[in-house]
């Protein structure tokens, strides 16, 4: 574990010197709260503002599994770092974070049992016991500290996987403090989650599509300490304020569920991107 009180572990930047290095934007294929956990934006009839379109869509229809051209979704002036997952992950960027409490089991591959573009995805899963906590996550701090985030991400939830509470990417406070914010799904519901030294509420009125790909663009803004969040190009969460103890370090994508019944929860990614801008679903 890499703390040994709280490690904060899901749906956010990058330094503007590897755009400027690079070009244009870089391509690569391929801990536990105490006692008390994780708080979630509550219910969905308390939820942010949602069905507005907020900035342009760029977008936002969907390809059948493994029917478009890779890369396809990893271009866009905004774009910084883009990984569509058709070759193994690149060391140099992610690290996997995985662990858990109890009798949970967490697991990851890239496999090609599905794919929104190209043929492959990466496949998180953890197998959780009664009450039992896991993650797994693909992390990485190249883009931090910025003062703005985007992370879109294309996630397949089956209904399997639904009715429970588990986070899909936050933006974290490892080093000085114990700090996250970031969204999740909490009883079908896209929802901003927040715990430790963060502070972020809103969610989703409509139910989380299930079955389906479904694209996610999240925003952190650091200028005006708020929250928005796209599904399929509509805005369903406006810029709600957020708001963390410390200096965020870390950015990750993938599973994070706390204190959930014996259930297996499973995700599937696909062309996850970081920007300094609204990236959207194309």
């Amino acid at each position: 574990m890499r703390r040994n009180a709280c490690i904060a572990t899901l749906v956010s930047v990058l330094i503007l010197q590897c755009c400027a290095d690079s070009g244009g934007p870089t391509t690569h294929d391929g801990d536990i709260p105490s006692a008390g956990g994780p708080s979630s934006g509550g219910s969905a009839e308390g939820g942010g503002g949602g069905g507005g379109t907020g900035e342009p869509s760029g977008g936002g229809g969907m390809s059948s599994e493994g029917g478009a051209v890779a890369n396809g979704g990893c271009a866009g002036p905004n774009v910084m770092h883009c990984d569509d997952f058709e070759r193994e992950l690149d060391p140099t960027f992610w690290y996997v974070h995985d662990g858990a409490s109890g009798d949970a089991i967490p697991t990851h591959e890239i496999d090609s049992m599905r794919a929104f573009r190209g043929s492959s995805s990466w496949h998180g899963s953890v197998e959780f016991t009664d009450g039992g906590s896991g993650f797994v996550e693909l992390r990485e701090s190249t883009f931090l500290p910025l003062p703005d985030l985007h992370t879109r991400v294309h996630v397949y939830v089956p209904a399997s996987s639904q009715n429970t509470w588990f986070a899909l990417g936050m933006i974290d406070d490892t080093s000085g403090g114990y700090a996250s914010v970031g969204v999740g799904l909490d009883g079908g519901h896209l929802t901003l989650i927040s715990w430790g030294g963060g502070q972020a509420e809103g969610a989703d009125n409509d139910p989380f599509p299930v079955d389906t790909w479904v694209c996610l663009e999240w925003q952190y803004s650091g200028s005006d300490g708020t929250m928005t969040v796209w599904r399929d190009g509509q805005v369903v969460i406006n810029a709600v304020p957020a708001s963390y103890d410390g200096s965020v370090d870390e950015n990750w994508v993938g599973i994070y569920g706390w204190n959930n019944p014996s259930q297996r929860i499973d995700v599937w990614l696909d062309d996850v991107a970081f920007g300094t801008g609204f990236i959207g679903c194309d």
